[in-house]
C-alpha cells in the first residue's frame, strides 16, 4: 500500500508541475493549452481512480484482519478446551486402570489368594462448560 501512495503523490506531483511549466512558459498555443488541460483532466481521473483502489483495499485490509482476530480468538478456545478434555481422558483412563486392577485382584482373592485393594487419585473432572 505504500507503493500505491507514493504512485498517488507522484501523480499529483506531476500534475502540478505540468501546470507550472504551462504558467511559466506564457503564450502557448491554443492546442497545446487544450492537450495539456486534457492530459491533467486524464491524470485527475486517474488520481481518483487510484485513491478509490487504496480505500476499496483498505476496507478489505481491515475486513481480513478482524476475521483474523476472531479465528485467532477462537482457536484459542478451542485449544483450551481440548487441554481440558485431554485431562479428563487422562483421568478416566488412570481411574479405569485402578479399577481393573482392583477387580483382578478381587478374582484373585475369591481364590484364596492374597488381595490387595489399590486407590487411585481422585480425578480431577471439570464440569462441561
Amino acid at each position: 500500500m505504500d507503493t500505491m501512495s507514493r504512485a498517488v503523490w507522484l501523480l499529483s506531483l506531476l500534475v502540478l508541475l505540468g501546470f507550472a511549466a504551462v504558467s511559466v512558459s506564457g503564450c502557448v498555443s491554443s492546442s497545446t493549452y487544450q492537450a495539456a488541460k486534457k492530459e491533467a483532466e486524464t491524470l485527475k481521473h486517474e488520481l481518483e481512480q487510484e485513491r478509490l483502489k487504496l480505500g476499496a483495499i483498505e476496507k478489505t485490509y481491515a475486513e481480513r484482519m478482524k476475521q483474523m482476530e476472531t479465528l485467532a480468538s477462537r482457536l484459542g478456545s478451542s485449544a483450551e478446551q481440548f487441554d481440558r478434555i485431554a485431562k479428563v481422558w487422562n483421568d478416566l483412563r488412570i481411574e479405569l486402570m485402578a479399577l481393573r486392577i482392583n477387580r483382578e485382584l478381587e478374582r484373585q482373592k475369591g481364590g484364596g489368594g492374597v488381595g490387595i485393594v489399590l486407590q487411585s487419585d481422585v480425578p480431577s473432572v471439570m464440569p462441561a462448560q
